[in-house]
């Protein structure tokens, strides 16, 4: 008779926030835990899985940053759980992994400029750009997610030759305002904007709202890790599979050529090599 292996887990899960400015908040959770898995004890519970949840930055900000938030809480967990060996620890790091890893291009679909009839205020807006994505779209972070986003631009800028301006999405709709009165330089139609750290919160909330398509989403690699990535495949059927829904730009190599590349820090881990 085969036996059947039940996990029964007691556990305490909490979440700072999504978008945590304070690496002190994951401190007093963790004090709060303690404190829950020691009154469990109490009444017979023994607790065995901590969940610390999210709120992890994905990118360094002069608020907070990673290195900080983990500091903290490897401190904080060796203070107050130095001897739980059976304890399993959780997180849910989702915006740490994705928010850097995209960069959102948009272009500039449409401009309108005030005529000065009268003098304009000092505060408003005398450009009004509009683009192709909006907070219906990627934009939405920004409703639900107190983004504070600064536009790249793909062009060289003289940063006193700015005009105030505002970037609105295509929707028509007068919530779909991404910038309010913002020194911007002089754009034309089909010139392009970059927002980067741009994966959370964002083209996952978003909708087709007024007839408006989702951004597509290219995927770009430096050939060097490229060739890493490649090199560690087990096997040709394995590069395949990982390919296949991905547009590839360059021929994939066979791996037998891929023996003879010398990539620094990256140990081959196919069977032929």
């Amino acid at each position: 008779l085969s036996s059947l292996i039940y996990a029964i887990f007691c556990l305490f899960s909490f979440h700072v926030g999504s978008g945590c400015l304070e690496a002190e908040a994951f401190k007093k959770a963790i004090s709060a835990a303690r404190k829950v898995f020691d009154q469990a004890k109490v009444i017979g519970y023994n607790f065995n899985l901590l969940d610390i949840g999210g709120g992890f930055p994905g990118f360094d900000q002069p608020e907070i940053n990673f290195d900080e938030v983990t500091q903290t809480i490897n401190t904080s967990l060796d203070e107050l759980f130095p001897d739980d060996d059976d304890l399993r620890i959780i997180a849910e790091p989702g915006r740490y992994y994705a928010t850097s890893a995209y960069t959102l291009a948009v272009n500039v679909i449409a401009k309108r400029e005030e005529v000065e009839a009268e003098p304009v205020e000092e505060d408003k807006a005398r450009v009004m750009y509009y683009i192709n994505d909006g907070v219906y779209g990627s934009f939405n972070c920004l409703l639900y997610d107190h983004a504070e986003l600064t536009p790249d631009y793909l062009k060289e800028v003289d940063s006193k030759a700015t005009i105030t301006s505002s970037l609105w999405g295509p929707t028509c709709d007068g919530l779909d305002c991404i910038l309010k009165n913002c020194a911007m330089p002089s754009l034309e139609v089909g010139e392009w904007l970059c927002f980067r750290n741009m994966g959370a919160y964002t083209l996952v909330a978003g909708s087709t709202f007024n007839g408006m398509p989702r951004p597509n989403v290219y995927y770009y690699i430096e050939d060097t890790r490229w060739l890493q990535m490649l090199v560690m495949m087990p096997s040709q059927d394995s590069i395949q599979l990982v390919l296949k829904d991905f547009d590839v730009a360059k021929p994939v190599p066979d791996l037998s050529d891929l023996q003879e590349l010398v990539v620094p820090d990256v140990k081959c881990c196919a069977p032929e090599c």
